[in-house]
């Protein structure tokens, strides 16, 4: 699909209007120039598999960087909404990335450790809920998904796979679909509540409302 940010590392001339990134044969124009080299969008492919990359600072002469990249059709998250929640668990996340299609094995997998059943949405968002975090502690943990294989559900005689919530192993990565990239989520200490004032008011007058907490 595209639309990666992808950077070039070296010794550019800098670049001019016409500069551009070439990926295979096809080009775009560079969008970021810094000490470090260029940066460019990747553009979207029909194709899976791998293209060369180079770079021409005047749109003609090409410098080749022996680099390739690679074109993929798996599932990739970019990001997740809210990224802050309970450490007691139970927020309802919505995860938005790439590739995603129809079926109930979608996991959200969070501090790669924790699985959680996914909902799917569409091609690009998957939703699901935050477990609680071990020992109730407020932390940041890393979320992506992973998708579990058919396979898994083949003459299976011990459901774990297919629970509502599991602990990730080896041997499941090994045999699922994990996506490329991951977002943050925040899981901190709820607020409680401990006074309103005022606790009457009328119904026709705008009065402020102070809670403590």
């Amino acid at each position: 699909v595209g639309g990666a940010p992808v950077k070039l590392f070296g010794n550019f001339v800098k670049p001019s209007e016409v500069a551009v990134c070439y990926f295979g044969e096809t080009s775009v124009p560079v969008s970021n120039f810094g000490a470090w080299g260029v940066e460019c969008i990747a553009p979207a492919s029909a194709d899976v598999g791998s293209v060369k990359l180079s770079y021409s600072h005047n749109g003609i002469d090409r410098e080749l960087t022996g680099i390739s990249f690679r074109y993929h059709s798996s599932p990739g998250v970019y990001s997740v909404e809210p990224k802050v929640g309970s450490v007691n668990g139970g927020t309802l996340i919505t995860v938005t990335g790439v590739n995603f299609f129809n079926s109930t094995l979608w996991y959200c997998v969070f501090g790669n450790d924790v699985a959680i059943r996914a909902v799917y949405d569409n091609a690009h968002q998957l939703h699901c809920v935050t477990p609680a975090t071990r020992d109730l502690l407020p932390e940041e943990q890393l979320v992506t998904v992973m998708l579990l294989s058919d396979s898994m559900l083949e003459g299976l005689d011990d459901t774990t796979y297919i629970t509502e919530d599991f602990t990730v192993s080896q041997a499941v990565i090994k045999k699922s679909t994990l996506a490329e990239g991951e977002a943050s989520f925040n899981f901190v200490s709820p607020f409680i509540l401990t006074a309103v004032s005022p606790r009457i008011t009328f119904t026709e007058t705008a009065k402020e409302v102070n809670l403590t907490g």
